[in-house]
């Protein structure tokens, strides 16, 4: 990559210059997720509330979306790698949906997955087993490590609100109380996005969209944080700079 990854986008894609297209994807991720995080940030620091209720919900879902979208790219490179060859080829249609395009369920969220499903059974079909981003699968051999690997390099941090508010995270637990919560976010910025009010006393208000962005900017930023501390993820950053990089973010969406 000829450019430098940054910033809360450097925290998503990380830092190290990756060659061929996953690197081209990554650059272009990160580039979005800064763009888009910043408008988020000057929306929250603005007087003018008819902005950040009327742009709010699409600059967060996009941060939202392409914060995920890179995070799944430096787990599994052939996904990426397959979108991006895709949409350069003369076949990718503009105007009419991909089968394979990224979606939120599917890569993000699992598809008709049962919370009481055992995870290694001999009569699993490999094309059954969910390597979206909150899958069972995904949570067991990811997050749950990465999550106490991170909790023990937080510990080590000097008191501050930021490491206190990270340090309630449960290694056990986050990944359930998450996925609900990120899916109640994506909901509800969606019907920001889209305008999906029928009634005046569910169109949503300056305290309603300013709420939402905050809570997604600390869950997707977490979600950030953490996947440095997967040993498997492609160009990660050091715990020293994602954490820098993670409380200045914070510090700017609190």
């Amino acid at each position: 990559m000829s450019a430098t990854i940054n910033g809360v986008g450097q925290l998503m894609c990380g830092n190290q210059n990756i060659d061929g297209i996953a690197g081209s994807a990554l650059l272009q991720l990160s580039s979005s997720i800064v763009q888009f995080s910043d408008r988020m940030v000057d929306l929250l620091n603005r007087d003018d509330s008819v902005d950040r209720i009327a742009l709010g919900p699409f600059c967060t879902r996009v941060f939202m979306e392409n914060s995920f979208a890179a995070i799944m790219a430096r787990l599994d490179s052939f996904r990426i790698i397959y979108l991006s060859e895709f949409q350069n080829q003369p076949e990718y249609i503009h105007g009419k949906r991909a089968k394979s395009s990224f979606s939120w369920f599917g890569d993000v969220i699992p598809i008709d997955e049962k919370s009481t499903t055992a995870l290694w059974n001999i009569e699993h079909d490999s094309s059954k087993i969910s390597r979206a981003l909150f899958s069972q699968y995904s949570n067991h051999m990811y997050w749950k490590n990465a999550m106490a690997k991170s909790l023990d390099y937080v510990s080590k941090k000097p008191a501050s609100a930021i490491k206190s508010e990270f340090s309630l995270l449960d290694p056990e637990t986050f990944m359930v109380q998450y996925k609900g919560t990120c899916q109640g976010l994506y909901s509800s910025l969606s019907k920001g996005v889209h305008w999906e009010f029928f009634t005046t006393a569910m169109v949503y208000d300056d305290n309603t969209v300013t709420d939402l962005i905050k809570s997604t900017a600390k869950i997707v930023s977490q979600f950030g944080f953490i996947s440095n501390f997967i040993s498997t993820s492609i160009s990660s950053c050091s715990p020293d700079e994602a954490w820098e990089i993670y409380c200045d973010f914070r510090s700017k969406t609190e």
